[in-house]
């Protein structure tokens, strides 16, 4: 890699132009060659917290990451890359290059040599956000764009107060909306709601037999998670090519929340169960002091089950551990093929693991 003051660098500025937004303080800068033949560029990038990096190409079409800033390093090749949306600048990238992007900033690719590769990465490897200069995504990536200088703050309501929280990391947990806002969907005699497209039980549209959805795009009963939209992909592929004859179960959904504790769940709450009139049992359980979590130095964990007294069989498992995600999946099997808890009891489970303490919490 060349010395820095060998380096020639090039800065740009360019304004928010309505559709692609750019940086408000933040320039985009061009090492040119920066690295030489024989540099481990990954490495290189990695070393200086520059990290998730890809091999590819820019995409043909104008684009924009809101929640990050982003490194192109330009591994072989050459290409005429535009930056800074269509009243951008059109910009020479070689070997060696290298691209620093604020979060905002446009780039697409207009022409480029055959051989063109280039990496890209995130600061931390963050996982980046697609934007492609629509009004709709503008409320949202400005707010994301504003954050990244300095610290986040976020600005809500709780009931009639208002409130204003400050800190270094934000961590969006609310949900995804389907991206179906473009489809012009009344044109297609199409009924949505804000969960997604309006189906019926074999989830197809209930005002256009001919479309069927799935997923995010979806309005059902399934939470939004990957195996839930996999599982319904199937449904719809199946009642496309059979008829409609198969329809989607929604009972069993384990889920997982990735934090340290892990916090997982499936099946029915204690508050739910008591509602549906069952003859529950409910067993809460500080399992911090087990074994199974003394060993590995955890402070935290706990299990909440809840059993039917009448037919001796699991209806919810709540749980807090680092094991709390294999864990989970034990309980969906049960409640999926309503095993006892007696038979459950009898199971021999490798030891030590998380899975040889299921008898003790039934």
């Amino acid at each position: 890699m060349k010395r820095a003051e060998d380096i020639e660098v090039i800065t740009i500025k360019i304004e928010d132009d309505g559709q692609i937004p750019n940086h408000p303080a933040f320039p985009l800068l061009i090492y040119k060659s920066l690295f030489e033949e024989g540099d481990d560029i990954p490495a290189i990038l990695n070393s200086n917290d520059w990290s998730g990096e890809w091999l590819g190409s820019v995409h043909p079409f104008h684009h924009y990451h809101s929640n990050t800033h982003e490194v192109l390093a330009v591994k072989e090749g050459q290409a005429t890359l535009h930056l800074g949306g269509e009243q951008g600048e059109a910009v020479e990238a070689e070997k060696g290059d290298v691209i620093i992007l604020p979060a905002g900033y446009g780039h697409k690719k207009i022409d480029a040599s055959e051989d063109y590769a280039n990496y890209g990465a995130y600061p931390g490897g963050v996982d980046f956000d697609m934007n492609y200069g629509k009004a709709k995504e503008r409320p949202q990536t400005i707010d994301n764009i504003e954050k990244t200088e300095s610290s986040f703050t976020v600005e809500g309501t709780q009931g009639e107060e208002s409130f204003k929280l400050e800190g270094d990391l934000v961590v969006h947990g609310a949900g995804r909306v389907p991206e179906i806002d473009d489809l012009d969907l009344e044109k297609g005699n199409v009924d949505r709601e804000k969960e997604g497209v309006s189906v019926n039980e074999y989830l197809q549209s209930i005002s256009n037999p001919r479309v069927y959805a799935a997923g995010d795009a979806a309005a059902t009963k399934g939470l939004p998670l990957t195996p839930i939209a996999s599982m319904e992909s199937q449904v719809v592929a199946t009642n496309l090519l059979n008829g409609n004859q198969r329809t989607s179960n929604y009972e069993v959904m384990p889920s997982v929340v990735f934090s340290l504790p892990k916090l997982s769940a499936v099946g029915l709450s204690e508050e739910s169960t008591r509602e549906q009139g069952y003859n529950i049992r409910v067993n809460k359980i500080d399992t911090s002091e087990w074994y199974t979590y003394k060993r590995t130095n955890e402070r935290y964990a706990m299990v909440k089950i809840i059993i039917d007294e009448d037919k001796d069989q699991v209806l919810g498992a709540h749980l807090l551990s680092r094991e709390a995600d294999e864990l989970i999946n034990h309980f969906a099997t049960a409640i999926q093929f309503k095993l006892k808890t007696e038979d459950l009891k009898q199971m021999i489970y490798a030891y030590p693991t998380a899975a040889s303490d299921l008898g003790s919490m039934l």
